[in-house]
């Protein structure tokens, strides 16, 4: 029996950004992903205010999100607080 990971937070709304970046031929971000879907993570972000355990929480998610898409090699990790957050206020950003 294969052991199966276990899929994390938001796993199909990360599914689907990775399908929509597969179909344009583009190298998945996780600062296009959070800029793309700022709504989506900021009603469910930890409850902290420290950037970055945000970043690592949600950095978290992607990786594991590519590990079990088998996509982990072809996925860029960094993140642009200013950009990803460039729809709304970030204090790291003035």
């Amino acid at each position: 029996m294969s052991q199966q990971k276990k899929k994390p937070y938001g796993f199909d709304i990360f599914k689907s950004y990775f399908a929509w970046a597969s179909e344009r031929d583009i190298v998945p971000s996780l600062s296009e992903f959070v800029q793309l879907n700022t709504d989506f993570v900021a009603r469910s972000s930890t409850q902290t205010s420290d950037l970055s355990g945000l970043e690592g929480a949600w950095a978290k998610r992607f990786d594991l999100t590519a590990k079990i898409l088998n996509t982990k090699e072809s996925i860029s990790q960094s993140i642009s607080p200013c950009r990803a957050f460039a729809s709304g206020y970030h204090p790291d950003c003035e």
